[in-house]
């Protein structure tokens, strides 16, 4: 029934995004003391996020067609190398800095949950069901 309202496509997708963010975030915290290892970042929800049938931007047949080395097709984010701090080893991630982007990727999943739980708490208002 509320399959279709944007609302709902909005929270999860961002849901999704907070998802495949912890994802990277756990690789790079796997990967702290792997030698030449170079920690990944996933760009913004608000800029991986368009709307369905939305006009504008490059299409590819393939996801591997205008790819950047340093930038990987993830659904619609991109994910970029952070070649900042480099160890001595040509390691540079930062446990300090993945447990700062865990928190924040925290409270962007929360956001999602809310903005899911407010959809359903306004669906249930309209249809008169309270609970």
């Amino acid at each position: 029934m509320y399959n279709g309202l944007a609302l709902f496509k909005m929270a999860s997708a961002r849901a999704a995004h907070a998802a495949t963010g912890q994802g990277i975030v756990a690789q790079n915290i796997a990967n702290a003391d792997t030698p030449g290892y170079v920690a990944r970042r996933l760009s913004p929800f608000q800029a991986s996020f368009v709307e369905p049938g939305a006009k504008g931007g490059l299409r590819t047949a393939r996801s591997s067609h205008l790819a950047n080395r340093d930038e990987t097709p993830n659904g619609g984010a991109k994910v970029r190398l952070d070649r900042s701090d480099m160890a001595p080893n040509g390691n540079s991630v930062s446990v300090e800095t993945e447990m700062m982007q865990a928190a924040l990727i925290k409270q962007d999943h929360e956001l999602a949950l809310a903005a899911y739980r407010g959809g359903i708490n306004l669906l249930r208002t309209v249809l008169g069901r309270s609970s």
